[in-house]
């Protein structure tokens, strides 16, 4: 739809003062013309409708949407840092404990698969019992 210069006379009306010359060429406009008039009456109506709206619903400016995006990658560094930190801990932890289990068989001098298992001094009819329901 094409804006015509009268439109565009109501549209800057709304914002700006327009000339005398305009606001008359506007008025004589309106007078004559129902169309433009339900035009101006609709953008009354919406110009009101926004102004009024709830803050909730209220347009959100540029910087309140920067802020909150930078809030949340904030919040995401350090839930990563975070994620890091136990990951770091948890492989410090299981290196810890294969070096003590490492010290263990070491002092017992049980470094063959049976004593690994957890099989060493089962006899041979031990074994056989503990194997036999599988």
């Amino acid at each position: 739809m094409k804006i015509t210069h009268v439109q565009e006379l109501l549209i800057r009306s709304f914002d700006s003062d327009l000339s005398e010359q305009e606001h008359a060429i506007l008025e004589h406009a309106l007078d004559n013309n129902p169309q433009l008039r339900q035009m101006k009456d609709e953008l009354q109506q919406l110009r009101y409708t926004l102004a009024h709206l709830p803050s909730v619903l209220k347009p959100i400016s540029e910087a309140n949407v920067l802020g909150k995006l930078q809030q949340f990658m904030h919040e995401e560094t350090n839930q990563r840092k975070f994620v890091l930190k136990l990951y770091n801990f948890s492989m410090t932890a299981a290196a810890a404990i294969l070096l003590l289990a490492f010290f263990l068989f070491w002092k017992e001098h049980a470094f063959n698969l049976d004593s690994l298992f957890g099989y060493a001094g089962l006899s041979q009819e031990e074994m056989s019992n503990l194997f036999a329901n599988y």
